[in-house]
């Protein structure tokens, strides 16, 4: 296969010309050939063909340290992506925050300009949840079939694809021209048993200017710790559900004798729920107003007399509720951010309220609400 490539180089009739062939290898490992044009009426001596072999060897030798270079630095690069992933990891629960900061991260381990991340649905259709530097209607802005593009072919046949001028590829030469603006891609699937999603990089900065094999490997161990980090979050935000629903059984039953009955507190977090996604509340937070709305009416419970059983006065008794709401908030394990909007129920936007005397935008906004 050399010889073509060679004589193209090369450009010129080889009719009294001969080729000399030293392999570049090195424990039994090659690494490529030194081809060497010359006449064919002068031998080789020995003293050039020792030379030959010598600089062969030295740059096997180069060559080999090289690569085993690069590929210690991507290992490294893998190793600290993992460490970037935890970190990550440990400070958000809600999966929209994640994805951004992970498709940020992407970017900057493998020097790129535009990242991509979409999930499938259970027809195994993609979505796009993060589009950094991506035109509109550039692939990965818009949801995709299976075997669609780059992403829908590496989400339909589970393999990670690298491509280099994806217009002149025959299997993307039918898709819309506006789907590539960039001439390096880079895709992986994101497996948890099946595939769930794609992760996309494409436009790399610097030299070289397309995905190596090393690229591909850092992004397959980026797009690993992406999933494991999902199903973490998955399962804390069904924890939460059950945690909510077993709340409303109880207020339901604790004020309507009746667990299936719908009672003022379940009222009170659906409509806390209804606003808060109106103004765009992410569902992590919504589910905090709710169980706050929760334990703002299980405070009530005998809320109305003191310890030695004397009436206590509207202000007494609020104090005590939310007092009450705190303490069982705490021993519930509840998220921190439930605990604020319990304490500050009672603050005035205008400041006359209490306990701290909070005015406006100093009140967190599940207490405002």
């Amino acid at each position: 296969p050399l010889r073509d490539v060679f004589l193209n180089m090369v450009g010129q009739d080889l009719g009294k010309m001969e080729v000399w062939g030293v392999p570049l290898m090195h424990v039994g490992h090659l690494y490529g050939l030194v081809l060497c044009l010359r006449k064919k009426d002068r031998k080789l001596s020995s003293h050039l063909q020792t030379s030959l072999e010598t600089l062969a060897l030295g740059s096997s030798i180069a060559i080999r340290n090289a690569l085993e270079f690069e590929s210690m630095r991507q290992k490294s690069v893998a190793l600290s992506t993992v460490h970037s992933v935890y970190r990550l990891m440990s400070s958000t629960r809600v999966a929209s925050d994640l994805l951004h900061r992970m498709a940020n991260l992407t970017l900057q381990v493998l020097n790129a300009k535009k990242c991509s991340i979409m999930l499938a649905d259970q027809n195994g259709r993609l979505h796009p949840c993060v589009a950094l530097g991506l035109q509109k209607g550039e692939i990965g802005t818009q949801s995709l079939d299976p075997g669609e593009g780059i992403p829908g072919l590496v989400a339909d046949e589970g393999v990670s694809l690298r491509v280099q001028k994806p217009r002149d590829d025959p299997r993307f030469s039918l898709d819309p021209p506006d789907y590539y603006l960039s001439e390096s891609y880079l895709s992986v699937p994101l497996f948890e048993e099946d595939v769930v999603g794609v992760i996309t990089v494409s436009e790399r900065m610097g030299s070289p200017n397309h995905f190596t094999v090393g690229d591909r490997e850092v992004l397959n161990t980026l797009a690993e710790q992406a999933v494991i980090a999902l199903m973490n979050i998955q399962y804390f935000e069904k924890q939460e559900r059950i945690a909510l629903k077993t709340m409303g059984t109880f207020e339901n039953l604790f004020e309507t004798g009746d667990p299936d009955k719908e009672g003022r507190s379940q009222k009170l977090a659906s409509l806390m729920s209804g606003i808060a996604e109106s103004i765009r509340i992410d569902e992590h937070t919504r589910q905090n107003f709710q169980m706050a709305a929760f334990l703002h009416s299980l405070g009530t419970l005998g809320t109305g007399v003191g310890e030695n059983g004397e009436p206590l006065s509207a202000s007494e008794e609020s104090t005590k509720r939310v007092a009450m709401g705190i303490r069982m908030a705490r021993r519930m394990d509840l998220p921190d951010n439930v605990i604020p909007i319990i304490r500050d129920q009672l603050e005035h936007f205008d400041g006359s309220g209490g306990p701290r005397g909070l005015r406006g935008d100093e009140i967190p906004l599940g207490a405002r609400l």
